[in-house]
Parts: structure tokens; sequence; C-alpha cells
């Protein structure tokens, strides 16, 4: 499907009321859903509102760096829209052994 269909979709998705979008850089996405999301907003601005939308996004893998520092360039990541929520996959690294510690790696700067 195209990246021209894509957004398409996502625009009619918004239009029968889908207000839940969600995106990811692994899925190579985020661009595409923003598009979507501009389209819908331009099409009626006074009616189709940004703060009506939850857009989440997810980070796959903990890298050495940490989470947190990974996230910061992502959060206007959806065409300059605010994600509203992100989700990660809890994997544990080798040298981290409790949930407690990963929590600590998260906010690893």
């Amino acid at each position: 499907m195209s990246a021209h269909a894509h957004t398409h979709v996502r625009r009619l998705a918004l239009e029968v009321g889908y207000r839940h979008l969600d995106c990811a850089a692994l899925y190579n996405n985020q661009t595409i859903v923003g598009k979507g999301i501009a389209d819908w907003i331009a099409s009626d601005p006074s009616k189709n509102k940004r703060e009506d939308l939850f857009i989440t996004s997810k980070v796959h893998k903990l890298t050495g760096k940490g989470i947190i520092p990974g996230l910061l360039p992502q959060l206007y990541c959806v065409e300059g829209l605010a994600v509203c929520l992100f989700l990660f996959d809890y994997e544990p690294l080798p040298s981290v052994r409790t949930f407690a510690e990963s929590i600590s790696f998260l906010f690893t700067i």
C-alpha cells in the first residue's frame, strides 16, 4: 500500500470516529499517521481538534543509553504532534537483574 493510501485510511478512520492512533519508529509509520491527522484537522479545523485524539508510540528495545534520552526526540515525532503515551517492551538486560534496576536504567542519561 502506498504512503498516500495509508494516509487516506487514517483520515477515514478519524472521520468515522476513531480517536486512538498508534505508531512506532519500528513500524516507520509516524510520518504517515501524522499526515493523516494533519489532513483530518485541515479538512474542518473548527470541528476536528488534536486534543480529541490519543496518540501512542512505542520503544521496542532498551539500549545502553537508557530509554528516557531516546524518548525526548520522539515526543513530537508524529508531524509535530505531541504523543500522549509511550509504551515499551520490557526485556531484561543481562546486566540488569531486577525490575527495580530496570526502572532505574530507564532514567540513565
